[in-house]
């Protein structure tokens, strides 16, 4: 927990003032054997972006702008994020099928699908099974 804590931090100090976080990120990344990160943002229409670390420890391969990490469950909280600020800007409805905003291939033909809105995606209430395929199959890396 302090962990975590420690990271918003340095996190929300690499947003404020990004020299003041490089002490704190540094330790954080030595301290819990951190290989590797990249911190990106947007503060009033500036971008700042900051890469720490190795992208592979074994041939010591820096990590720079365009090193891909996997976003693991992170994608759900942004996601989350943009929909409800959409949805506060009235640019989005919750309770609008999905469907209306962008047709998935993988689902398409699928009447469940034509039911389906945000507010069921955002309560975990859709009845989709959590994975719609093989994630090492090349129709899974094509699809949209």
């Amino acid at each position: 927990m302090l962990y975590r804590i420690s990271l918003f931090f340095t996190l929300f100090l690499l947003w404020v003032q990004p020299t003041l976080a490089q002490p704190g990120l540094d330790s954080i990344i030595r301290k819990h054997g951190v290989a590797g990160v990249q911190v990106s943002f947007v503060k009033m229409g500036l971008e700042q972006a900051s890469v720490y670390g190795y992208s592979n420890t074994d041939t010591k391969e820096k990590v720079t702008a365009s090193t891909v990490f996997q976003a693991a469950s992170l994608s759900k909280v942004v996601l989350a994020y943009i929909t409800l600020r959409l949805v506060d800007r009235k640019q989005f409805s919750l309770d609008t099928p999905l469907v209306r905003y962008y047709a998935y291939e993988r689902i398409k033909d699928d009447p469940a699908a034509h039911k389906v809105t945000a507010r069921m995606v955002l309560h975990h209430t859709t009845g989709f099974t959590n994975w719609a395929g093989n994630p090492l199959t090349k129709a899974w890396r094509t699809a949209p």
